[in-house]
């Protein structure tokens, strides 16, 4: 056996010694019942002084405004997801305008897509946002929803609305 093994063999010998006797003979002394019971009483002094802090700020204006607003009827679930954000419903709901013109421009509004926050529709095949100057020159897309996307005419300031037409495809 070479020397090199034989300090190797040596190390591991004495780690396992020095494990056995930790391992056996622990250092650390149990706590005393007394000790268990100081340390017992300053926790409850503890817990009662922060509750006595939390009763004291309960009674503040912020706290009080939050509870009520927390307590009235919400007009729709937060914790549904939906692609438009959360805002809070106005009373004077504003007047749509009227869609009566004829539409010059063939568009056919085929597909609905949301991606993040992203709201898509497909109108003759083109993905278009709400803003975008569709193809057809001459019209902006001003609305979509799943069932209808909205186009305004740029010179006239027309509304026209596109339902969304479903393709049945074999399969």
């Amino acid at each position: 056996m070479s020397k090199r093994e034989k300090i190797i063999i040596g190390l591991t010998v004495l780690a396992i010694l020095y494990g056995a006797y930790v391992f056996l003979f622990p250092s650390v002394k149990k706590a005393t019942g007394q000790a268990s019971q100081k340390s017992t009483a300053e926790l409850n002094s503890f817990a009662t002084k922060v509750m006595k802090d939390i009763n004291l700020n309960k009674t503040s204006k912020i706290n009080a405004d939050i509870l009520a607003k927390a307590a009235t009827n919400w007009p729709r679930n937060p914790f549904i997801s939906s692609p438009s954000p959360l805002t809070a419903e106005l009373k004077v709901k504003a007047k749509k305008p009227e869609i009566k013109a004829v539409l010059k421009a063939d568009l056919s509004y085929t597909g609905y897509m949301v991606i993040g926050t992203r709201q898509l529709a497909i109108i003759n095949g083109v993905e278009y946002e709400i803003g975008d100057e569709l193809d057809e020159k001459g019209y902006i897309l001003t609305a979509i929803s799943p069932t209808k996307a909205t186009v305004r005419a740029i010179k006239s300031n027309q509304m026209f609305s596109l339902t969304l037409e479903e393709k049945l495809t074999a399969i």
